[in-house]
Parts: structure tokens; C-alpha cells; sequence
């Protein structure tokens, strides 16, 4: 099964990206195919969605192996996992929720935004993602070219 964001243009519906026409491509043409179709008026958003959890999956399997190890981190990396990953960038871009802050005894209590497709207006994702790309490149030593390239390419290998 695969999932392709599309665009309905006339009597047909085209895919978004060059991934979605090639995971479009992998279907025989004339094959009927079963869709579910729903609506979204953000399908660029999706695509910057599924590429920064891809990178945050791909920066989790190649952090280095001293962080695993590391004394402070009693239970592991908090760099180990795509869900890790994706909390450290919100930290590292201290990405909160001011209304939801908590002060209370000399103490900071932070909300971390959610970055959801729903609650992130498109300017305001392209701040967060260009911010979070150069982190999670960093991270691991490699540049954002290399890290969003790497991590499409995870994304099209996992989908086939």
C-alpha cells in the first residue's frame, strides 16, 4: 500500500512531488487501484512534515555511538528514536507554547508546541524546518543537503 498525496487538476489527479509520481509509478498503467481520498489544503505541509520525521528517523540511526554511551544519560540517547529526535529540535528551537508556560516557585515549566499540519500556518513551518534541518544536520556532521537527500531517499526505500 502506498501513500501518495495528490492534487485533483480536471478529471485527474496528479501527484504533488516527484516522490509521490514515483511511488505513482510503481503501478502498472490502466491497473485499477483502490483510493481513499481526503481533503487537505496543505499538501506542501505534509510533504515538509513526512521530510522532517524522516530526517528525525534518519539522524536516530546515525548518531554517534559515543551519545549512546554517554554518562549523563542514564537511559540512553535522547537522540536515539525519530519521537527524541523530533522533541530535542522543538527544545533546541525553543519551540513553545508561551500560554501554556508554567511559573511557579522559582520554577519554568515550558509547553512545547505542537507542529502538527493543523497547527502550523506555512510560514511559520518554513521557519521551524529551515531552523530544524541545520540542527539535525549538525547533529550528525553532515550538511542539510545531504541530511533531507538521505532522508527522501529513507522515505521512498520504506514505502516500496
Amino acid at each position: 500500500m502506498e501513500k501518495i498525496i495528490c492534487q485533483r487538476v480536471k478529471n485527474t489527479f496528479v501527484p504533488v512531488s516527484p516522490e509521490d509520481q514515483e511511488k505513482a509509478n510503481t503501478f502498472p498503467e490502466n491497473k485499477f487501484l483502490k483510493c481513499i481520498v481526503t481533503g487537505t489544503t496543505k499538501a506542501r505541509s505534509i510533504i515538509q512534515l513526512n521530510t522532517f520525521f524522516a530526517c528525525c528517523k534518519y539522524v536516530a540511526d546515525n548518531v554517534k555511538e559515543y551519545d549512546l554511551n554517554h554518562p549523563k544519560y542514564t537511559d540512553g540517547s535522547y537522540w536515539n528514536t525519530k519521537k527524541k529526535v523530533a522533541f530535542q529540535c522543538k527544545v533546541a528551537i525553543h519551540f513553545v507554547d508561551d500560554s501554556q508556560t508554567i511559573v511557579y516557585k522559582n520554577e519554568i515549566r515550558f509547553h512545547y508546541r505542537s507542529i502538527s499540519v493543523d497547527n502550523l500556518k506555512h510560514l511559520e513551518a518554513c521557519k521551524f524546518f529551515d531552523r530544524a534541518f541545520e540542527l539535525l544536520a549538525l547533529r550528525i556532521g553532515v550538511n542539510t543537503e545531504t541530511l533531507v537527500n538521505e532522508a527522501k531517499a529513507l522515505m521512498l526505500s520504506k514505502e516500496r
